[in-house]
This record gives structure tokens, sequence and C-alpha cells, in this order.
């Protein structure tokens, strides 16, 4: 029943599907947690909890991590790998802020990678601590000019190809290195590294091999063409030196004391 509900969103434009919400809350006001309201050219969500964030879709994907921090919660794992206060970190596929906003609270600096301008614009809006930096790029194993495949629903957008079945558009994004991208900034070592690439994951980490990580969190829940990739991440992190752990989607890994970067 979910995915029939999901998708019947998916064929519902913005603002068809932004109507029919505010129609729902009025007629069921018990059951909205938040108000949406169009905001220069994206949408505004104010959360009756407190709070608001800009997102580039009022569709289900896009609005309660920002709040509850969930999305936080699920790349971080306790006693193993956890964001600290000194921490230099590195969000990949930062989309709207749901994991940087709340590291930015707990490290000393983070630089979030997101490629689609309106994802770029909403987490420009929602980061307000003072110690992040965006970068409009797709992190990759090279620097190439790349087409980034849109998918219907925001979060699906991909180098590969989206998520959701795609719109059949594509727009030309900078590709960059971790490497270059760490190197540019004066950065010799990320305390932690998030990865969201929707199943780019071991194109993103072909792309590390001067800079140390000491902690990373991957997603590799089944965005490949279909296909998982814990395996394979799994081995590229062991030859590296970490321990791995796996929750839900996410595998983590924690450079051993012994190991350094090659």
């Amino acid at each position: 029943m979910t995915r029939i509900k999901s998708a019947v969103e998916d064929t519902l434009p913005d603002g068809v599907f932004w109507v029919v919400r505010s129609i729902y809350g009025v007629v069921s006001p018990n059951k909205e947690t938040s108000i949406v309201v169009p905001h220069d050219g994206l949408w505004l969500v104010v959360d009756i909890k407190g709070g608001e964030y800009l997102t580039p879709s009022p569709k289900r994907a896009s609005w309660p991590e920002l709040v509850d921090g969930k999305i936080f919660d699920k790349y971080t794992l306790e006693g193993f790998a956890e964001v600290e206060p000194n921490d230099i970190v590195f969000d990949i596929g930062a989309f709207v802020g749901g994991f940087s906003r709340p590291a930015a609270k707990n490290c000393k600096h983070v630089v979030c990678i997101e490629p689609d301008p309106k994802n770029k614009k909403a987490l420009e809006y929602n980061l307000n601590e003072g110690n992040e930096e965006i970068v409009r790029s797709v992190a990759w194993k090279d620097e190439t000019d790349i087409e980034l495949q849109l998918g219907h629903d925001p979060t699906d957008h991909s180098v590969l190809s989206a998520d959701d079945g795609g719109t059949g558009r594509s727009i030309e994004v900078k590709a960059r290195t971790i490497d270059d991208l760490a190197a540019e900034r004066g950065i010799d070592t990320i305390d932690f590294l998030k990865i969201d690439a929707e199943g780019a994951e071991p194109e993103v980490l072909s792309g590390i091999e001067e800079t140390e990580v000491k902690k990373i969190a991957v997603d590799c829940s089944f965005e490949r063409e279909g296909e998982a990739t814990f395996e394979e991440i799994e081995q590229i992190l062991q030859q590296r030196g970490f321990a791995t752990r796996r929750s839900g989607e996410v595998l983590f890994g924690r450079l051993k004391p012994e190991s350094t970067a090659d």
C-alpha cells in the first residue's frame, strides 16, 4: 500500500501535491506535524514542534529528517563511528542537510558536497551554524564533467540511473575527487566521512588515495542498478585498514590504530 501511495505521489506535480496535502491538513489536522508553503521557488517546511527548513519538494521524502534527527542517527554508530567536537566532516550527498545540520552542531567543520542546484539552495538556507561549507559537485573517481540523472524524488538523483526510474532529464555537473576537494582546503585528514552516492559509492572511494579517513559511514542500499554495494565497499574498507560494522543500510568503518592512509 505504501508503494502504491508513493507511486501516486510521484505522478503529481509539486504544486498539485501541495494543494492536496493542504486540504488533508485542514480535514485531518491532528495527523499533520508541519506546515508547508511555497518559498523562493522551493518549499518552506515549518514544524509544529519547532524549527523550519527549505526543501526542493513538498513530497514525503523531503521533510521530517531535518527536525527529528533520524538521518544523523542513521549515519552514526555509538561507540564506533560518531561525530566528535574537533572533527572535520565531509558529507557526500548532503541533499538538504539531514546529516550536515546536526553534524555541524557537534563538529569543528563540515564540508557538504551536493550536485543538484535546488538541493544546494535549500542546503544553504538550512545550515546556519557558521562552520559549514557547501560545494556544488559530484564526488567521483576523477575530475570530469558528468551527467546527473534526475529522479522524480529529489533524493534519487544519481550519476548512474535514478532510483525511482527517473524523469528522463539530466544536468551536467562537475565531478571531483575527495582527494582534490580536501587538498584544496588544506585538509589531509577527514575525521568523519559520510557517503550517500545513490549506488556510486565504489567510485567515490576510488577518489581517495592521499587523504586519511578515520571514520566512515556508507549507504550501501540497493541503488546500484538495483543491487546493494555492501560486499564491495566492505572489501575496499578492510583492505585500507578499517574495522567494519553494519547497521541497517549503512556500512561503518573505523581506521584501526596501526593503519595509515596508503
